[in-house]
């Protein structure tokens, strides 16, 4: 089985180990989605506590409850995902909780913005190589990022700077085009 659990984000929510791919959208339900997209987004820092009580549940009586349960939840439904069986997914740190940065998680939106990074020096035109860049960004980039069934604030914010960075990188590439014929 392969050690690299690959994440998309754009246009669904998926994870895919060893040609196996699970559509957690499908699978989940809406408040464990929630939580499950809000530990991807900050998969390289643990979230405080405090920080997901307020993104996901800000007019709760009892969140502390709430979120201890949900993470409960949460790790017994990845539990039941046959790649995840027997793996500490969603560890518990003095600063919060976090994808186990054990495990080798491949983010689309990580890739993208990496990608992006690379070709974003402020000159208009692409060369050769940042063209292949930009055809990495196009792959990945595959609609809405987190199209589920909530659309919290911060998801909307996000949502808008990815699209913004694919229609700037589709601008710098259609100018390349131009400069070197292809379009008529």
């Amino acid at each position: 089985m392969s050690d690299t659990y690959y994440v998309k984000t754009f246009g669904g929510l998926e994870i895919t180990n060893d040609n196996v791919t699970v559509n957690i959208v499908e699978l989940f339900g809406k408040q464990l989605v929630n939580l499950l997209q809000v530990l991807l987004f900050h998969s390289e820092k643990p979230v405080q506590k405090d920080e997901l009580i307020d993104i996901l549940w800000p007019e709760s009586k009892n969140p502390s409850s709430a979120l201890k349960f949900s993470i409960f939840r949460l790790r017994a439904e990845l539990n039941e995902i046959e790649f995840f069986k027997d793996k500490e997914v969603i560890v518990t740190t003095r600063k919060g909780y976090i994808l186990n940065p054990n495990l080798d998680w491949n983010i689309d939106f990580v890739e993208l913005e990496k990608a992006y990074n690379q070709i974003n020096d402020g000159s208009e035109l692409l060369d050769e190589k940042e063209f292949k860049t930009a055809r990495k960004i196009f792959r990945l980039y595959q609609g809405r990022f987190y199209a589920s069934p909530s659309q919290l604030h911060w998801i909307l914010q996000k949502q808008e700077i990815f699209r913004q960075m694919y229609v700037k990188t589709m601008m710098r590439t259609l100018v390349l085009c131009q400069e070197k014929g292809l379009l008529k």
